[in-house]
């Protein structure tokens, strides 16, 4: 008798029994075979099944000879080796466990339920498989309002998960998408090897700043009136008038407040720290903070040279001239 292409041996190590002695049960029924050709059902199944399914039947068998064995002890033979009987404790431990996947669908969730409760013996199936679908459901807001239905069975929660299911695909479907953010592009202000640019960004940093100039640091310096290295209920300049805002409590050199011209004036007249004579009709010695605010005209200068707004390099040699 030709053996039946159509229908592959065991695997043995990898298959299923259970599955292939169903399929096996189809394929006699496809031919027409009766309960009662036993020997006929025997010869297709050693036919079809494989070598090496069938030395493990004949081991199982001997030492009888599996010609003469009927067809249901081979088969409950190879059952009991393929696929014994599982704990039925571990099996519903399982099941137990059992939760949605990312990205499994409700009916994918439910399947895999089922194949796990087929040896865990329930008595009532359905409460078993509505408990774990609830329980395992990964939308929390749907676990939620299921808990809180009252009778609710299996068919039920099934239905309202399909359901919720399809509204959120629906959902995601007429959602349109979003568009991509557009691409910025950046132009190179000039051809050098980047040094320009280099510039802009500290200078945009520095003009970024506060708007009131910050006073020179001192090392170590932390007295609000004088700013030397002392606290501030110790120094002797503690009620002093300021030359520059006219404000009791701090001097000059630390005064926070724009000078007026004339207070500038006055002060370089008077201050002991010139650095040297001054001469009439020429540039003078100037406080620490005028020489932060021309810093800041150069800063502001340089910075709108190199954005390419206009030339600036004659304006900056005449502060730095004055300046120094």
């Amino acid at each position: 008798m030709a053996t039946d292409n159509s229908f592959s041996p065991f695997n043995p190590a990898s298959g299923d029994w259970e599955a292939y002695a169903s399929r096996f049960t189809f394929l006699l029924e496809a031919k027409g075979v009766t309960d009662e050709e036993d020997a006929k059902k025997r010869a297709i199944f050693f036919s079809v099944c494989g070598e090496e399914t069938f030395e493990i039947g004949r081991a199982l068998l001997a030492p009888e000879d599996v010609a003469t064995v009927p067809y249901k002890t081979i088969m409950e033979q190879l059952k009991g080796h393929f696929s014994p009987q599982p704990s039925v404790v571990a099996r519903r431990n399982a099941f137990y466990a059992k939760q949605q996947a990312p990205g499994e669908t409700i009916t994918g969730f439910v399947t895999s339920l089922r194949q796990a409760a087929r040896f865990c013996n329930f008595s009532e199936l359905e409460n078993m498989l509505r408990d774990r679908l609830v329980g395992g459901l990964k939308d929390e807001k749907l676990q939620r309002r299921l808990y809180a239905k009252k009778n609710l069975t299996f068919q039920v929660a099934l239905e309202e998960a399909l359901a919720m299911e399809a509204a959120e695909r629906s959902t995601q479907e007429a959602r349109p998408s979003q568009p991509s953010q557009p691409r910025v592009h950046h132009e190179d202000l000039t051809d050098d090897s980047g040094s320009d640019r280099e510039e802009v960004h500290r200078v945009q940093q520095r003009t970024q700043a506060a708007h009131i100039p910050q006073l020179p640091q001192r090392e170590g310096g932390n007295c609000a009136s004088c700013g030397e290295s002392h606290e501030r209920r110790t120094c002797r300049f503690r009620n002093a008038e300021c030359r520059q805002c006219r404000k009791l409590g701090h001097i000059a050199r630390v005064c926070r407040a724009r000078p007026t011209r004339c207070q500038a004036s006055d002060d370089e007249s008077k201050s002991p720290r010139s650095r040297g004579p001054t001469h009439q009709g020429n540039s003078t010695e100037l406080t620490d903070f005028q020489k932060i605010a021309l810093l800041r005209v150069i800063i502001n200068a340089r910075h709108t040279a190199v954005m390419g707004l206009l030339p600036t390099a004659a304006l900056t040699m005449l502060i730095l001239r004055a300046y120094y």
